[in-house]
């Protein structure tokens, strides 16, 4: 009998002992061991009989089981149909590419050199001395009294808000960096607007083939180059003699810490979340935390089929602990987001209602802008979760 394995173009990968990915079509998938040496004696075998010999599944499987793991779950999957990836635009008014595989590779590889042995090494010598230089400048930053022109500020806010684009491509660039020193290429880099937030992202889709330790090495790159941001942001606060340098520093350096405390939160789906779902070896850790809710307030019915994802112990645990954090953040995010709506719009209504009584000036043109730009989140974020309720009532029918 025919092999027809062989009229596929597939890589199956060992990754390391006991991790093995199966790639197709730039897709990646995580398989089991016996998976694996079908799939690659799959390469060489021209019958299955061949096939059957080669593979060490004799204790596991019989010549049907093997037959029916081919046709039924590996050929359907090479067969069906290549669909593009349609970018989750939901949230965001804008998300596309700004730049190709080339021209990442091409800014990116001279930074390359960063992430070679020592790079774990490298990474704890910058933490601490950003932690040290972050600690010992407090007083620095408290001394600084802000500078309360119309025009100073407007400036202030324009280099912060320039600068955040700069930071986060640079931190793209870091993941990049650290992809191309692990030995695959990015893919691209795209933008998007979350509100009035810029974000970047970088397709990584071929980090399915490096080591835990790899991966992790290019999820904390991003990390990596914000840390050297960080000290030279630190340097020219110190070297400094300009007041008016100080504080768009400070703003600066405010700016770049709370990006990177964001991106090493693991409950949301940015750096720290990969680095926990690698660290554990669970690569689809939201899914598997919902399915862990569920299980939390559903009873399995006696005819739903049993499809269970084994894991080992202390990954359940850290599943289940994460469950419990992410459920009772997701509480606490819905919380904040309505005490914030109520409270602008009680202190928008004070404002507006003292305008009268207030003196025309610099100050009052600020806190007028202010409340404009604060209106304005508060309506992107009342219809964004308008829709999402909307939507979630309506697949409810």
């Amino acid at each position: 009998m025919k092999n027809h394995l062989l009229n596929y173009s597939y890589e199956a990968l060992c990754i390391s002992p006991k991790e093995y990915v199966l790639a197709y079509n730039n897709k990646y998938y995580k398989i089991e061991e016996p998976v694996y040496s079908i799939l690659k004696n799959g390469q060489i075998a021209k019958t299955i009989e061949e096939l059957y010999n080669l593979v060490n599944v004799k204790n596991t499987f019989s010549k049907s089981d093997l037959l029916d793991l081919i046709n039924k779950k590996l050929i359907p999957l090479f067969n069906s149909p290549i669909s593009e990836k349609k970018e989750n635009t939901k949230s965001f008014w804008i998300k596309k590419q700004i730049l190709e595989s080339k021209a990442v590779e091409a800014i990116a590889k001279p930074f390359s050199f960063l992430y070679g042995k020592m790079f774990y090494l490298t990474l704890s010598i910058l933490l601490g001395i950003n932690l040290f230089l972050i600690f010992s400048s407090v007083n620095e930053y408290s001394s600084i009294e802000a500078t309360t022109t119309i025009g100073f500020t407007i400036l202030k806010w324009s280099i912060s808000y320039l600068s955040l684009f700069l930071i986060i491509f640079l931190h793209e660039i870091g993941h990049a960096a650290a992809a191309i020193k692990s030995g695959i290429k990015p893919r691209s880099i795209g933008l998007g607007f979350y509100t009035l937030l810029p974000v970047m992202y970088t397709d990584l889709t071929e980090a399915w083939k490096l080591t835990k330790k790899d991966k992790i090495k290019v999820n904390l790159g991003g990390i990596y180059i914000q840390l050297i941001i960080g000290i030279i942001f630190s340097i020219i606060l110190f070297l400094t003699n300009s007041i008016y340098t100080k504080e768009i520093i400070t703003y600066l350096i405010g700016i770049n810490t709370t990006i990177m405390l964001i991106n090493l939160f693991p409950l949301l789906k940015f750096d720290g979340y990969w680095i926990l779902s690698d660290l554990i070896g669970v690569p689809n850790l939201i899914q598997e935390s919902n399915a862990k809710l569920l299980s939390f307030i559903t009873k399995k019915g006696p005819f739903d089929d049993e499809v269970e994802t084994s894991f080992k112990g202390y990954q359940n645990v850290v599943i289940t602990i994460y469950s419990i954090l992410r459920i009772l953040f997701i509480i606490m995010m819905v919380f904040m987001v309505l005490m914030f709506v109520t409270f602008s719009t009680f202190k928008t209504y004070y404002f507006v209602t003292s305008l009268p009584l207030m003196e025309f000036n610099t100050t009052t043109i600020i806190e007028i802008f202010k409340k404009v730009l604060m209106l304005f989140i508060m309506y992107i974020l009342s219809r964004k979760y308008f829709k999402m309720a909307k939507s979630y009532i309506s697949n409810r029918k």
